[in-house]
């Protein structure tokens, strides 16, 4: 698995990003191990950082990740 961070070009906007985390997120559903938690921990913090800037939809994806984090536990 790659990094959960998306490279993106100087244009690209936080939505495209987190619409990307958001696919990954569905992926990640219902696979448990290590390298899963630390990839949707990362889009987590990431998620976080943009909930903080008040990026619309980064707020839905971090509860959808820490759900995600909780049901592998």
């Amino acid at each position: 698995m790659t990094t959960a961070r998306p490279r993106t070009s100087a244009g690209s906007s936080p939505q495209e990003a987190l619409g990307l985390w958001a696919k990954a997120l569905d992926f990640m559903g219902g696979v448990v191990s290590d390298r899963n938690r630390q990839a949707v921990g990362e889009i987590q913090a990431a998620a976080a950082r943009y909930r903080r800037r008040g990026v619309t939809g980064a707020a839905s994806l971090n509860e959808r990740a820490t759900e995600l984090l909780n049901n592998q536990a």
